[in-house]
């Protein structure tokens, strides 16, 4: 039987887990990343966490990670997500330096999940599919059975959440103003908030007050409505067989899946053919996405 690890990682945690080529989880872990402090104390903990996790004889350690990936060369591009200093960081160099027996594959995160749910998640039986993250942040993803993952000439394929829907809007991480992460995504509910009243809230902390604060309906209103219509963008512009969403605010899709639903049902010409599902590994998908890279990798010879 042939073992890769998986990583996970984000701005504030690293998941990671041995994997078989069955998609077995074997002794999965988690620690801080400290994305914060930047590239020097993530490659700490990156260290740390391989160190705990590895046996004695292992195919090759897959990570997926915020921001563009080169993923010929295992370099973050200019987009360097939500881990500071992480543009242009070279990470497969960096952890080759440090396990020099060990082969190293690096992706994206959202292009990870994806991996992971088409592996033994949600999208096991969907050959052209779409997947987004919905966290921070909102990561996207685009797979076709005859293609595979859909990257892109600059490795920018499948940025959905760097697509401007409000010009001059909010400002972005990515440089950008007006980005749909901005307004559909966990940070956006709390901005929204903030903006309305002042205070500054994390998202489960707003969806807590629904029953009695008008305007935390309000934002979780809007929050649905504009994810609502840019999945009706998305199908227009991609037609695929499914939409799969993933992240950490699918915990919480009680208080808004309905609603977006509504808004996909009232908006779109092809009410009978958008397919939206939710991911089944959660914050899982990732890490096993990135364990699945692995054996992806080998397979063509990499």
């Amino acid at each position: 039987m042939k073992y890769v690890i998986g990583i996970d990682l984000g701005g504030t945690k690293i998941n990671a887990a041995i994997f078989d080529e069955q998609g077995n989880i074997f002794n999965k872990i988690s620690m801080p990343s400290y994305g914060e402090q930047g590239k020097e104390a993530v490659i700490h903990q990156l260290q740390q966490c391989i160190f705990q996790l590895h046996p004695e004889k292992i195919e090759g350690i897959g990570i997926g990670t915020p921001g563009t990936v080169d993923v010929l060369q295992g370099k973050i591009l200019d987009v360097g997500g939500n881990i500071n200093d992480w543009s242009y960081c070279n990470l497969k160099s960096e952890m080759q330096s440090l396990f020099p027996d060990d082969k190293f594959y690096i992706l994206n995160d959202a292009n990870a999940a994806l991996l992971g749910e088409k592996w033994c998640g949600a999208a096991e039986n969907y050959n052209y599919f779409l997947m987004l993250t919905l966290g921070t942040g909102i990561g996207g993803a685009i797979f076709q059975k005859e293609t595979g993952l859909l990257l892109g000439h600059h490795f920018q394929g499948g940025e959905f959440g760097h697509v401007i829907i409000v010009q001059g809007g909010r400002a972005c991480s990515c440089g950008q103003r007006g980005c749909i992460e901005k307004y559909a995504a966990g940070s956006a509910i709390s901005i929204s908030y903030e903006e309305k009243t002042g205070l500054l809230l994390t998202g489960q902390e707003i969806f807590s007050r629904l029953e009695f604060d008008e305007i935390a309906k309000k934002v979780v209103d809007e929050f649905s409505n504009y994810l609502g219509l840019y999945l009706v963008n998305l199908q227009n512009i991609f037609d695929p067989e499914a939409i799969v969403l993933g992240g950490g605010l699918i915990d919480s899709k009680d208080v808004w899946w309905e609603k977006m639903l509504n808004v996909v049902k009232n908006e779109s010409n092809f009410k009978n053919q958008i397919n939206i599902v939710p991911g089944k590994l959660k914050n899982d998908a990732g890490m096993i996405g990135a364990g699945k890279f692995v054996f992806e990798q080998q397979k063509k010879g990499y």
